[in-house]
Parts: C-alpha cells; structure tokens; sequence
C-alpha cells in the first residue's frame, strides 16, 4: 500500500545550546559528513565500474542507435534494454536500498552519535545525486566539505532527531527551543503533528547557531487573506511588474538589500593570501595552481575569513528571501490570487550566449548573460514563494505559452506584433508612452486563453491601467534608486 502524502510547512525554532551542546552537535555533523563522503566514495567507485562494464556499454550503443524510431519493435527493444540496464545497475549496488544496506555497516560505528534514520536520510540524499547522473544531466558524485553540510534530518517522529515534551531531543541530546510568549503563529503551528524533524546550522559571525525544523503536517496557519481577483505578473531577472484592477507594481527584487561584493572580495582576497603563504608548494613560479592530489593547509586566519564570508552571503540571502515573502504578502492580499504570467526558464537565461558579439570599437563583448543578476536577486525563488502560498490555498500560478502569446510584442491597439530590442524600455501604444513591463503585466492580465489576449477586455481596461501606470511611474520617479531597466528616464521628457 502507498504511501499517502498530506500537505506540510516547516516551522523553524532557534534552539538554546550551550557550549557542551554545541560541541555535541559539531561532532555529530562531522561524523554525518564522514559517512556522506565514504558512500560517495563508495557510488563513484560502483558508477565507474558499471560504466566501464562491456554487457552496460554495448546495451547503451544499441539503446542510442535505437532513439527516434517509434515501431513497435524498436519500442520492445527499449524497453527490454532498460530492464537489462536495471538489472546490471542493481547488481553493481546501485540503488536506493542498497545505499540504506551499505550505510548501516557505517552507521553502527558512529551508533552513539548518528541514528538508524538519519543515516538512511543521509544514504537517500548521495542516492538523489547518483540518479540525476544516471537518469539525467548529472555529470558527477561529489564529496561534500564539512561547513557545506548544514542540516541533518530524521524520517519521522518517533525515533532519532525527535520534538517530545517541548523539547529536542536525539540519542541523549536534549536542548530548549526558543518560543516567545507573544509568538502566536508558532503556537498555532505545534498544534499540528510533527511529521519529522531536521536540525539546521547558520553561520553567524564566527560560529554556527543551531536550528531545529519541524516539518509540520497541513497547512499552516493563516496571518493574512488572500484577495480573490485576477493579477497580471511580468517576470524579469531583477525586477517583477504587476497590474490588477486595484494598481500597478514594478519594483526591483529586494532594493534594500546591502551590496556585499566589496566586502566579500576582501574576504576573499584575505583567503587568497592566507592560502599562499601556508602552501607555497602548491603554486608555480608564475602564480598559477599545480595540479598536485594533496589536501590544502588551511590556516585558522583563513578558516576565519571563509567562515565570515559564509556568514556574510548567509545573511544577505536571508533578508532577500524576507523581502520576497512580504512582497509577495502584497501581491496575494491587495491585488490578487488568481496570477497569470508566462514562464521563465532561469537556467537557460544563466548560460552563456553562443553569439559572438563586438562592441562600437570592435572589441569582444562577453558572453556572460544574467547569471550575477539571478544569484542576487533570486527571481526563481519569488515564483517558488507565490507557487508555495497559493498552493495552501488550493491554487497555482496559471501559465501562458510563451511563444504564442509574446506579451511583450504585442500593441492592443493596432493588434499586431513588433519586437523590441532588449534596451527599448517603453513604448508607445495608443499615442501614450507606457513602461514595457508594466504594459506586458496588463496584457497578461487580459488573457483568452494560454494562447490568445483578449483585445476586447484590452480596449475596456486601458484607462485603468493608465492611470495606476502614471501613479506608478510617479512615485518611483520620487524614488533615490530605481533601475536603469525601468526606462525612467522616458518619462522626464
């Protein structure tokens, strides 16, 4: 019988650790990281061997020869090829169960610090890494560097890592979480049942702080009611335009946030002496690395400098996460819940362009698309946020086809499509000049269909959105900082 899955949230509870407790909890994850690199150790050595295997290799040219050619005996062939690859894959050890079976010899030797369940969690995550090589765009296994290991996570709440009487507790560790008296969202939540719990590490400062996450069954609870009404949502790599009948939003992703990239090349720069002065073994006369299969001497200046740089970036991902989720509080609660928007594949908008274009002078221009954008900004993450926010409510976020619907070539009043060129911020549409985005959040709000904007209810709404569209462009025109994609400059004409 399956396995019936329930919705879930998390809660999260700073735990209150003492030195002792602290000291405990660095020791288990160490032991965790040393039983996650020896089963790497162990796949990639499997991985290697079944690719190596000539049964595997000839299977794997037959399956190749046969792609593309959709008769019913290619499709049996396939598909008997598959059953065989499986069998082979199994018999090298590869397979989920099989992790679990070769981490408990492990896990008996670290029995006092690392539970049955967490082992078997920390078996199920390299399994995940070794599927996506095996199955998809993976292209290795990878060891996992002690600070790189942030959380540890039971399977339930019965045995291991354990919430009980208000407290953690896990293999004799028990510690107090924090649990404000005014904290009524917290309260409500631990009324739910705990599914499972995981403990997480923040590095703050110079040290780590403990966490332990509750992964809560339902829903959770309600703090604001979502608006019902449609929304048109533009999506950029920096920047999110959104209309509605009640108003018009364009805003950077997180415009408070501090500019860490001088203070993190510093710190890295630090690191970068530091690691020259104690290896000088490591580096050519010229200054470049030797290839040399020996483990870096790492100095406590430069452990110190790395730990504030994690702690540096920590921070700041954090208070962009907490921007997203009041800026997408504003969106479901004052505009709407009912969000039509076109999808975005972040990944491809990250890789390189395969042009090779030159500047005025003649010069290369780099290839580099909006890779730093989207790691500053985090677009992806604001979809996730709303997509997660609705899905409490029963929602999702509704799609239009991209290549059919081209919102942002598209003039209502003339009914035909031009596109711009990616510096043209505004443009003109009925004789107005409106903000590009903002008018490709309208029309996405004036969906028929996935495929097709409606150019009636264009016509109809129009007033309306040029008057939330002036009382937006007027009161970022007020503002200190706004970007440069905005195309403010336009409308000072």
């Amino acid at each position: 019988m399956a396995k019936t899955k329930t919705p879930s949230f998390v809660l999260t509870l700073k735990l209150n650790t003492s030195p002792s407790d602290e000291r405990e909890l660095a020791r288990r994850f160490y032991n965790a990281n040393q039983m996650h690199n020896k089963l790497v150790k162990h796949a990639r050595k499997a991985l290697s061997s079944l690719r190596q295997d000539k049964a595997c290799r000839a299977l794997m040219k037959e399956r190749s020869s046969l792609s593309g050619k959709n008769d019913p005996a290619s499709k049996r062939r396939r598909a008997d090829i598959g059953r065989q690859l499986s069998e082979l894959r199994l018999g090298y050890g590869l397979s989920e169960y099989q992790f679990h079976a070769w981490i408990k010899v492990q896990a008996h030797r670290y029995a006092r610090t690392i539970d049955s369940h967490t082992a078997q969690k920390i078996a199920t995550g390299t399994w995940r890494a070794v599927e996506s090589v095996l199955y998809r765009k993976g292209k290795s296994v990878r060891f996992k560097k002690l600070e790189d290991l942030t959380s540890l996570e039971g399977k339930t709440n019965a045995s291991g890592i354990r919430f009980s009487g208000g407290r953690l507790r896990w293999l004799g560790l028990v510690i107090q979480p924090q649990l404000r008296k005014g904290d009524v969202y917290a309260r409500q939540a631990l009324r739910h049942r705990v599914k499972y719990c995981r403990i997480k590490r923040m590095a703050v400062g110079s040290s780590w702080d403990y966490y332990l996450q509750l992964v809560l069954e339902g829903t959770p609870p309600k703090k604001h009611a979502f608006r019902d009404g449609f929304v048109g949502l533009d999506q950029g790599t920096s920047s999110e335009a959104v209309f509605s009948e009640e108003g018009c939003i364009l805003t950077e992703l997180a415009p408070e946030r501090r500019d860490i990239s001088r203070e993190a090349a510093r710190l890295q720069r630090k690191m970068d002496r530091s690691r020259r002065a104690t290896n000088p073994d490591r580096y050519a006369p010229d200054g470049t690395v030797k290839r040399i299969r020996r483990p870096w001497k790492r100095s406590g200046a430069y452990r110190k400098a790395h730990f504030r740089l994690k702690a540096l970036r920590r921070r700041n991902a954090d208070f962009v996460r907490q921007e997203e989720e009041r800026l997408a509080n504003v969106v479901l609660t004052k505009h709407g819940s009912d969000i039509i928007t076109e999808p975005l594949d972040y990944r491809a908008l990250q890789r390189r362009s395969r042009q090779d274009r030159l500047t005025k002078t003649g010069r290369h221009r780099s290839k580099k698309r909006f890779g730093a954008s989207l790691a500053v900004h985090a677009p992806g993450r604001f979809r996730g946020i709303l997509e997660r926010k609705l899905s409490y409510e029963g929602k999702t976020i509704s799609y239009v086809d991209q290549w059919k619907y081209r919102a942002s070539q598209y003039d209502h009043t003339t009914g035909e499509y031009a596109k711009p060129r990616l510096g043209d911020r505004t443009k003109t549409i009925g004789g107005r000049l409106v903000q590009r985005d903002l008018y490709s959040a309208f029309l996405l709000y004036c969906a028929k269909d996935t495929v097709t904007i409606d150019r009636a209810l264009c016509e109809a709404m129009f007033p309306v959105f040029l008057k939330h569209h002036d009382s937006c462009i007027a009161g970022l025109m007020g503002l200190n900082r706004a970007l440069s994609s905005f195309g403010l400059k336009d409308f000072a004409v």
